[in-house]
C-alpha cells in the first residue's frame, strides 16, 4: 500500500523493513493486536500463522544509504521497538531537528526510559494523544518558544514543556 500511495513522490523512497538497534534479520509477528499492531523481535516471542523474517536496520545506516544528513522531522511509531532503537541512538540522534514518537511501555518495558534518555537534547517536549514530540528549540516554528511563556496559548499543542527550564507547562484544552 505504501508503494501504491508514494508512486507518484520520486523523492519517497519505500522500504520493506524495520528499524532495529543494528542490521539484522528480524521476526515479524502479529502478537493479536490487529494489523496495526505487528511487531518485531529477535527471536519468536509468539506463535503466528502470519508475519516472516524481515531486515533490521539502523536510523543512521538508513541515513547513509539515502545520502541524508540531517532528519528534520522524524515520525516513529514501531509498537515498542522504540526501545532497541532509542539504546543505540548516539549514531544519529543529534542529527534530527524533532521527533515524534508512540511509545509503547505496554507492549515492552523500557521504552520511555530509552526515548527520554535518547532525547535529553530536545528543549521542547509536549503529548498529544497517545503521540510525544521532541523538538529541539531552533528547529521550533517561529514564535513557538515565545507561546510557552505567553497567557495566550491558543495556539500551543497540548501539555508543552520547556524541558530545560522545566517551569512551564502549557495546557490546551
Amino acid at each position: 500500500m505504501l508503494k501504491r500511495n508514494t508512486d507518484h513522490y520520486p523523492n519517497i523512497f519505500p522500504i520493506q523493513g524495520a528499524l532495529w538497534r543494528e542490521e539484522a534479520v528480524l521476526n515479524l509477528s502479529n502478537p493479536g493486536t490487529g494489523n496495526w499492531g505487528y511487531q518485531t523481535n529477535e527471536q519468536q516471542a509468539c506463535e503466528t500463522t502470519e508475519g516472516g523474517k524481515i531486515p533490521g536496520m539502523t536510523v543512521d545506516k538508513l541515513m547513509e544509504q539515502y545520502g541524508c544528513d540531517f532528519i528534520d522531522i522524524l515520525k516513529i511509531d514501531i509498537e515498542g521497538s522504540e526501545k532497541e532503537v532509542f539504546e543505540t541512538s548516539a549514531p544519529w540522534i543529534d542529527r534530527v531537528g524533532a521527533i515524534i514518537v508512540e511509545l509503547h511501555d505496554h507492549f515492552k518495558t523500557g521504552c520511555s526510559r530509552s526515548v527520554y534518555s535518547a532525547t535529553t537534547n530536545f528543549e521542547l517536549e509536549w503529548r498529544k494523544g497517545e503521540t510525544t514530540f521532541f523538538v529541539k528549540k531552533e528547529y521550533a516554528p517561529t514564535g513557538f518558544d515565545q507561546a510557552l511563556t505567553s497567557t495566550d496559548s491558543a495556539n500551543v499543542p497540548s501539555t508543552v514543556t520547556s524541558r530545560k527550564r522545566h517551569s512551564k507547562i502549557v495546557s490546551v484544552m
